[in-house]
């Protein structure tokens, strides 16, 4: 069962559409994360705003009625820095992540895919050369205390 709620008070009209490759409709640029647990009955959604900046939806678990937006001075590190950086030597290659979408063993533990491609080249073809084929990585990461 589906249950939909306003979580912003945004008012700027919004296009969502297309299949990602391209750039942002009208100059409107807005990523969102995944929905997560933020303290005791709330949850929270990342998100980065071509307006309004970056930070977190903050909301109640059961009524999805929204609790207020926390805006991030700095954006926390997701990932481990030693995962950050491309191993690639080829140049333009830059590191991707897939999240899960599932329920992790453990609260504070989360899986996510990592491998290293090309940018975007709106679905076109690219000439050679190319880079070699990378891996493709299943991590399993543990938050430390204060990283949630």
């Amino acid at each position: 069962m589906w249950k939909i709620s306003e979580v912003s008070d945004w008012k700027e009209r919004h296009i969502f559409k297309g299949g990602g490759s391209g750039p942002s409709t009208y100059g409107t640029s807005i990523g969102l994360g995944t929905v997560e647990c933020y303290g005791e009955d709330r949850l929270a959604l990342g998100f980065s705003h071509w307006k309004h900046g970056n930070g977190l939806l903050v909301f109640d678990e059961t009524t999805l009625k929204p609790l207020g937006v926390e805006l991030a001075t700095k954006k926390p590190a997701r990932y481990p820095a030693e995962l950050i950086n491309v191993n690639s030597v080829f140049p333009g290659m830059g590191v991707q992540w897939r999240e899960d979408s599932g329920k992790a063993p453990t609260p504070k533990l989360r899986y996510t895919l990592r491998w290293e491609t090309l940018g975007s080249n709106r679905d076109l073809p690219r000439e050679k050369p190319w880079p070699e084929n990378g891996e493709l990585v299943l991590y399993a990461i543990e938050s430390l205390a204060g990283d949630e």
